[in-house]
């Protein structure tokens, strides 16, 4: 699978300044917010996949 993006990456490519687009602090925040969302997503998505595997065991 290929690993997506960072946001500070995708700034980066768009040529926006990082420093004016956001605060230090707040980036940080963004940063991690978005990454543990995509972390719960695959979570939810696994929980998914073994209660389907749970339903087919009775």
């Amino acid at each position: 699978m290929k690993k997506k993006k960072t946001l500070l990456k995708r700034i980066q490519d768009s040529g926006i300044d990082k420093e004016k687009f956001i605060s230090k602090k707040r980036f940080w925040l963004i940063e991690f917010l978005s990454r543990l969302n995509h972390k719960l997503k695959w979570l939810i998505h696994d929980i998914d996949a073994r209660n389907e595997k749970m339903k087919f065991k009775f």
